[in-house]
């Protein structure tokens, strides 16, 4: 850690204040196929990339991101499609793009990087490595003179000191990657005291009880979280009332999608109100399964109603025609305007509503309190039907009637714009889907019909020896999420329909996750030399937007009925999960489950 520090203020903190298609080209990635013409000679991550970098002795430059990535796009207008700029990176590196969604094991180690070098990461991520491989410095988005002043630095450093360098990233990568000390072994009732504890005093810190969620900033829908919080509610008024807090905000306000159903990916605010609109698979399916479990736990039916909305929006603009769910809905609509398919002009809006169905909106939406993007207004239902019906004095059901009308002549004139879409079907995302669909198959027939399709999808994925991220012929193999995502989401199905293969695959991509993924240094995320380089094995993963895969690998043992290898005592990293309980809800809810009576 300190060494990687002291490579970040050396390089970075003293100076910052086209031809033929490349071999990115036709990618089943579409983030990766919109780089191809880029400048930039991009390259795809492989060992012979690091090989190459080995002979010639050059900088490796990786850069991931994501298709729905605002700041993505923004980037590769500015910077990567600069001619000057690619001139630069072309001379002195490799440049590497990687799609964090089809390598998630290997984005997760630079993301861990930069965060430990510069206190935060995001997307797009720029790192770069040393022709060993080993990180050296990296960052997020910076604008072309930032960059340019950035990568310029870097290359008077690496000119002029690069033996120096090279030796303190590769100390700093290796230091990473000594053996783990022997976790500790905890009794769990005695962890578990502690734990509870800790959990309970870093929510009061840090939870947001005016607003929901976490933290006073950007606002995530933190499900892994949330599902601690709800499992608890029970016992804590306290974690009661911020999971309902949370629950109201984020359905209510700017997170959702008023109109066409479902959650964006976060809102750049505290309070809700103005999401980044791109939208992701992996959210909609893990908030779906939560609001419908919060409304049995809270018995309250609005949370049904929502999860369900949710559940059809996927169906309706996430299905894949060739089944199953793509990964992702763009935040940027095809001439390149943020948000433009969500907004809405006043022009707009007169131009399809009547002078009554407008007045009623501007009341609804709140049209002069609500923030205002330049491409117009999103709609973001402040007041319910029933206090629009008290302003106007009208009767509560042609009200509703009104604004359901108001709503598919919006939806109408929506579907004339045009969204990018990625059309990857992972598996990992899936199965969390499918979980979802499982919690809900008796609700709507189309539901089941929809689940029995992704089941056939995900096991077409299994060759009878290693699943597949995407498709064997794609050649990447799946990563220990894409494991424990499937396999939860194959026993859930199984236990709501009686499907008897499912229930064998999941036990079989239990046990091979196990040899796959896990030795005596701990868990790995992915399989491989060029992934397992610089990326430091754990005796637990934790949560962020999606479930930790270790946490959820001892709970599908616990599913299956039997003890995971390390028997009743789970072997963790206690110090660390005491001192960032938050980082670790999913450990929070199996080890309750492992400690309560049967």
């Amino acid at each position: 850690m300190r060494l990687k520090l002291i490579l970040f203020y050396l390089l970075i903190l003293p100076g910052i204040a086209a031809g033929a298609r490349g071999p990115l080209a036709d990618n089943i990635s579409p983030y990766l196929d919109m780089h191809a013409d880029d400048p930039v000679q991009w390259r795809l991550w492989s060992d012979e990339v690091l090989q190459q970098a080995r002979r010639e002795n050059k900088l490796i430059f990786i850069s991931s991101g994501y298709f729905a990535c605002h700041w993505c796009h923004v980037m590769q207008r500015e910077s990567f499609r600069n001619e000057a700029i690619a001139a630069l990176l072309n001379q002195m590196t490799i440049p590497v793009k990687i799609d964090r969604e089809l390598l998630p094991e290997l984005d997760a180690a630079l993301v861990a990087f930069v965060e430990q070098t510069r206190g935060a990461a995001g997307w797009p991520l720029n790192v770069f490595l040393t022709p060993e491989g080993y990180p050296l410095v990296g960052t997020v988005y910076l604008s072309p003179d930032e960059f340019v002043a950035f990568v310029e630095k870097l290359k008077q450093r690496w000119n002029s000191d690069s033996e120096m360098l090279a030796g303190l990233a590769r100390r700093a990568a290796q230091q990473e990657l000594k053996p783990l000390p022997r976790a500790s072994v905890i009794p769990l009732p005695k962890l578990m005291a502690a734990l509870r504890h800790r959990f309970s005093e870093a929510i009061r810190l840090q939870g947001d009880f005016l607003e929901g969620g976490v933290g006073d900033g950007a606002k995530f829908p933190e499900t892994p979280l949330l599902e601690a919080l709800l499992d608890q509610s029970a016992s804590d008024e306290t974690f009661k009332a911020i999971t309902i807090l949370t629950l109201e905000q984020m359905s209510s306000q700017g997170l959702r999608d008023h109109l066409g159903g479902g959650f964006f990916r976060y809102t750049v605010d505290p309070g809700w109100q103005q999401p980044h609109f791109e939208k992701m698979l992996y959210d909609n399916a893990q908030l779906a399964r939560l609001y419908l479990r919060a409304a049995k736990v809270l018995k309250s039916p609005a949370y049904r109603d929502t999860a369900l909305e949710t559940l059809d929006f996927m169906l309706r603009e996430m299905w894949h025609r060739d089944g199953a769910f793509i990964a992702s809905l763009s935040a940027v609509d095809e001439v390149g305007v943020e948000g433009g398919y969500y907004l809405w002009t006043h022009e707009q809006l007169q131009a399809e509503l009547s002078e009554q169905q407008y007045r009623m909106l501007n009341i609804a939406w709140s049209f002069h309190g609500t923030a205002e993007w330049e491409a117009g207004l999103l709609a973001l239902p402040l007041l319910s039907a029933q206090e629009v019906a008290e302003r106007l004095t009208m009767p509560l059901a042609t009200v509703q009637q009104q604004l359901r009308d108001v709503t598919q002549t919006l939806l109408r004139v929506r579907q004339q714009r045009s969204l990018p879409r990625d059309e990857k079907r992972l598996a990992g995302w899936n199965g969390l889907a499918l979980s979802a669909l499982s919690e809900a198959i008796n609700a709507k027939t189309q539901y089941r019909r929809a689940g029995k399709v992704v089941r056939d999808y995900l096991h077409t994925l299994w060759d009878g020896k290693r699943l597949w991220r995407l498709h064997a012929v794609d050649g990447i193999p799946g990563a220990l999420e894409d494991y424990v995502y499937v396999a939860q989401g194959l026993l859930d199905w199984a236990s709501a329909s009686g499907d008897r293969d499912s229930h064998e695959l999941a036990v079989k991509l239990v046990d091979v996750a196990w040899q796959r993924f896990h030795d005596e240094r701990g868990w790995h995320r992915g399989e491989g030399e060029a992934v397992r380089l610089f990326s430091r094995p754990s005796a637990m993963l934790g949560d962020d937007q999606l479930p930790s895969a270790s946490a959820l690998w001892l709970r599908l043992n616990r599913m299956l009925g039997r003890q995971a290898p390390m028997g009743q005592s789970m072997i963790v990293e206690a110090e660390l999960l005491l001192a960032e309980p938050l980082r670790y809800p999913s450990y929070l809810v199996e080890m309750e489950q492992l400690t309560r009576p049967n």
